[in-house]
C-alpha cells in the first residue's frame, strides 16, 4: 500500500494552503566558473601574485608515493583544484542540489575558549571534559595500520605528544557533552537520517576524526553524502566520481578486491572531468556527494569531525544513486523506511512557516522532482519508476 491514501494532499496542495509561493533559485554555472578560474590562475601565476597549494601535494608524497606532482601534471591539477569559499546557506543548498563538492570557510560553528587560550588547548580541554575518558575505541596505528582498542584519554594524550602515527575515525560523539560544546548540530540540522529508526539512522555515523601527521586513507567511497569540519590540522583530499574512476582503472576499496593498496594514477586523475583536489584545514568545512570516491592524506596533526547525511536539496540525487549503482550499507527496506520518514517531514514543513521551509531547503526538492529525468536514459528511468518508494516520492512532491 502507498504511504498515503488517495485522500492525502500532495506537497503542492499542502504548500498552497500555507505558503504564498516559491521563488526561483539562482543556478550556478560550474563550467563557466571553472574556465574563469583557470584563466585567472594562469594569468596571475605568470605575474607571480597567485599560487596554488602544490607544495601540499609534494608533502603528501612523503606518505603516499602514488600522489605526486610533475610539470606534465601541473596544468591539469590547476584546473581541478577546488578552492574554499565563504559560507552561505544558499551556496550550501545549491551545491547539494547540483551534486557538487564544496569547501567553505566561516561555517557557523562555535568552540568555548578561555581568555588568551590557544585553539588547540581549547580543543583538548573540551575533548577531555566532553567525552567519556575511559571508553575504548578503535585506532589504526603504525605503518601496517594495526587496529588497537585504546581509551579516549590515551588518544588525546597520543595526539598531544605526536610521537606515533595513528588515526581515529569511529569515535561517535552524538549525545555527549562535546557535541553540545562545539554546537555540532549546526552541521547536521538538515540531516534526515536522525529522524529515522536505528536501521536507517546508523548511516549518519557522526564521529570525531583524530589523526597524526602521515596517516592516510586509501581510495574508497561511502553510501551517504559526507561532511567534514576541521578544528585544527590539515588534510589533502583527492576525489572523483566513482563510476568515472572505474572507467579510468582506479580501484575503490569499498567495492573492489584490494589486497594491499588500491590502484591509483595521478595521470588518470587529471584526465577525469569529475576529479577535484582540495585542502581541509583550520575552520574549513567540507560537503561532498556520496558518488565521489576519495583518498585522504593527513599533512598536519588533525582533529575534526564528520558525518554522513541525506538532505532535501540532495534527496533525489541520493535516491537515484542508491537505486542505479551498487551500495555497501543501503540494503533491504532502507529506502522504504527513509522515504516514509522523509515524506512525514515534508508534510510538517509544508504546513510550517516559509522561514522553516527555507531552513531545510524544501524548494530545492520541488525543483529536483521536476527535473528528475535530466541526464538519465530510458532504462535508468524505468528502473527508478519501478521502485515504489521513488515513485511515491515523485507523486507526493511533484
Amino acid at each position: 500500500m502507498p504511504f498515503f491514501s488517495s485522500a492525502s494532499l500532495s506537497l503542492s496542495e499542502l504548500q498552497n494552503s500555507t505558503s504564498p509561493g516559491n521563488t526561483k533559485n539562482r543556478v550556478f554555472h560550474s563550467t563557466a566558473i571553472l574556465n574563469t578560474f583557470i584563466t585567472a590562475y594562469f594569468k596571475t601565476n605568470s605575474m607571480g601574485t597567485t599560487k596554488l597549494p602544490f607544495q601540499e601535494i609534494k608533502k603528501a608524497n612523503e606518505y603516499d608515493s602514488s600522489v605526486f606532482l610533475n610539470a606534465a601534471l601541473e596544468k591539469g591539477m590547476a584546473a581541478r583544484y577546488l578552492a574554499p569559499e565563504p559560507y552561505s546557506k544558499t551556496k550550501l543548498f545549491e551545491n547539494m542540489a547540483k551534486n557538487r563538492i564544496a569547501v567553505y570557510t566561516g561555517y557557523p560553528m562555535r568552540m568555548l575558549k578561555q581568555y588568551d587560550e590557544e585553539k588547540s588547548n581549547t580543543l583538548l580541554r573540551n575533548l577531555s571534559a566532553g567525552l567519556p575518558a575511559r571508553e575504548k575505541v578503535n585506532i589504526r596505528t603504525g605503518p601496517s595500520r594495526t587496529v588497537k582498542r585504546v581509551m579516549i584519554s590515551e588518544i588525546i594524550k597520543k595526539w598531544k605528544l605526536q610521537r606515533s602515527r595513528f588515526g581515529v575515525t569511529d569515535l561517535h560523539f552524538r549525545g555527549t557533552k562535546f557535541f553540545k560544546t562545539v554546537d555540532a548540530k549546526a552541521i547536521s540540522y538538515f540531516n534526515l537520517l536522525p529522524l529515522c529508526p536505528d536501521e536507517v539512522s546508523f548511516l549518519e555515523m557522526m564521529t570525531l576524526v583524530i589523526s597524526a601527521r602521515g596517516i592516510f586513507s586509501d581510495s574508497h567511497s561511502d553510501d551517504g553524502d559526507g561532511s567534514n569540519h576541521c578544528f585544527v590540522g590539515k588534510k589533502l583530499w583527492l576525489a572523483w566520481d566513482r563510476a568515472e574512476g572505474k572507467q579510468y582503472g582506479l580501484q575503490d576499496c569499498t567495492y573492489d578486491d584490494v589486497y594491499s593498496k588500491a590502484k591509483f594514477s595521478m595521470h588518470a586523475f587529471v584526465s577525469m572531468k569529475s576529479a577535484r583536489w582540495f585542502i581541509i584545514s583550520d575552520n574549513c568545512t567540507l560537503f561532498m556527494p556520496g558518488n565521489f570516491a576519495h583518498k585522504v592524506i593527513t599533512l598536519e596533526p588533525y582533529i575534526g569531525f564528520g558525518s554522513f547525511y541525506v538532505t532535501l536539496p540532495g534527496y533525489i540525487n541520493t535516491l537515484k544513486r542508491w537505486l542505479l549503482y551498487p551500495t555497501s550499507d543501503v540494503k533491504v527496506n532502507f529506502i522504504e523506511i527513509l522515504n516514509k520518514y522523509t515524506i512525514k517531514k515534508i508534510k510538517q514543513l509544508a504546513r510550517s512557516s516559509p522561514a522553516m521551509q527555507k531552513e531545510m531547503g524544501l524548494s530545492y526538492l520541488k525543483r529536483a522532482v521536476a527535473q528528475w529525468k535530466t541526464g538519465l536514459n530510458k532504462k535508468e528511468r524505468e528502473v527508478l519508476l519501478s521502485n515504489k518508494s521513488f515513485a511515491d516520492l515523485l507523486a507526493f512532491a511533484g
